[in-house]
């Protein structure tokens, strides 16, 4: 009976084994006009399991395990679109205190400066950084400036003004 109850533990084991939470690690990104620098940290890495691919031009996925087998995975849903060709990746001779870094470098498919790197930060709240040293102090935010100021001469139509612009101008030209 104590036989049957063991093996019965080691069959529960071996189940809650396979079915191991996959951990989300670490990562830190920095950026030029054309390039993204993504580093993923893996304790204990096993070079050898790496996978990085882009199933889209958006979505960059990353997955490898440590020296134990524990599983790691990421799956950034990318703020602007990457270039699929320009994916590149190696593993990093430097450890990081999260682990060894696998460097991934994408580029980008649109030449900004970009203020976010995935669409939603919040899944990524306490894994994500910033990569100062990888980062282009020199890139400028850009500046959204509203359509009426950046064209002083046109005039903002309302309902208040609606007749008297009319009347001042021959035509009206509504851009909705």
């Amino acid at each position: 009976r104590a036989a049957a109850a063991l093996g019965a533990l080691a069959l529960l084991l071996d189940v809650a084994a396979a079915a191991a939470k996959v951990v989300t690690p670490h990562f830190k990104w920095g950026q030029t006009k054309e390039l993204i620098f993504l580093s993923v940290m893996v304790r204990d890495l096993d070079e050898r399991s790496v996978s990085v691919s882009l199933p889209t031009e958006g979505d960059l996925t990353f997955s490898a395990k440590t020296a134990k087998g524990e599983e790691h995975a990421l799956k950034l849903p990318l703020r602007e679109d990457v270039k699929p060709e320009a994916l590149k990746w190696e593993v990093s001779a430097r450890p990081d205190k999260w682990g060894k870094a696998v460097v991934i470098t994408l580029g980008k498919k649109n030449q900004h400066r970009w203020d976010i790197l995935v669409a939603d930060p919040k899944p990524f709240k306490g894994l994500i950084d910033k990569d100062w040293s990888r980062e282009d102090q020199s890139l400028e935010p850009e500046e959204e400036t509203p359509y009426v100021e950046d064209n002083a001469e046109l005039v903002a139509l309302t309902e208040k003004n609606l007749d008297k612009t009319v009347g001042r101008f021959g035509a009206v030209v509504v851009n909705g």
